[in-house]
């Protein structure tokens, strides 16, 4: 469920309170080292490394790519654990304090949810910029987003011809692949690209595309076929 970041933590907060405090909870987050990160704490932690990395005496790039070590554990930004009151959620997950100060008693689960979904119940509460921003626009222009026809091709067409939105004598002030500079989820670096190769021109497309950048493992950033 996607709320506008406004309203975000009343409606939490709101869920808390219906199911009771002691029956839901923030979901907790664990982020595992990468590659990268993980070497250069190696390096940066262990004395004498890199002279036995040198030596062969220690394989650093066998020990990244098998090793599987947690680095750090969070909260989900909307994510609501939810439990049957007749049990207690240890019997499911160790919990843990959401943050490191310890006048904030907040808690959270240990466990990733996906080692916990045959069992529990999470509500992803995410909180958007986007409501907040079309009605701020309708506030600022009079214009009802809700009238766009989403069948108009210049809708479309706008995604990348800058001549659509007056940018196109203005490209050396806007250098980028796709027209969306302004819109969530569409303004990344990888996604601008992923739009300029899928070239996309119904909202079909869009779709496939939101599938696309939001998958675990995303084909564009492997394979541009």
């Amino acid at each position: 469920m996607n709320f506008s970041e406004n309203v975000q933590s009343s409606v939490q907060q709101r869920v808390i309170d219906l199911f009771g405090k002691e029956n839901a909870i923030k979901s907790g987050t664990q982020q595992v080292y990468q590659e990268d990160a993980l070497k250069n704490d190696i390096f940066r932690n262990i004395p004498n490394i890199q002279e036995k990395v040198k030596n062969e005496e220690f394989d650093i790039d066998f020990f990244a790519k098998n090793i599987h070590t947690m680095r750090t554990t969070g909260s989900h930004p909307g994510g609501i654990l939810v439990k049957p009151s007749d049990i207690p959620f240890e019997y499911v997950t160790p919990l843990v304090y959401v943050s490191d100060d310890g006048k904030k008693k907040e808690l959270s689960s240990f466990t990733e949810y996906h080692f916990l979904e045959n069992q529990l119940i999470k509500l992803d509460m995410l909180g958007h910029s986007d409501p907040t921003m079309l009605k701020e626009l309708k506030d600022f222009t009079g214009f009802d987003f809700k009238e766009i026809r989403f069948n108009n091709p210049i809708l479309y067409d706008g995604i990348l011809n800058k001549e659509v939105i007056g940018l196109k004598e203005k490209e050396d002030l806007y250098p980028f692949p796709s027209n969306t500079m302004g819109i969530s989820e569409m303004n990344s670096d990888f996604t601008m690209k992923t739009l300029s190769e899928l070239k996309p021109k119904n909202m079909f497309d869009l779709i496939a595309f939101s599938g696309y950048s939001h998958k675990n493992t995303v084909p564009f950033s492997r394979n541009t076929n």
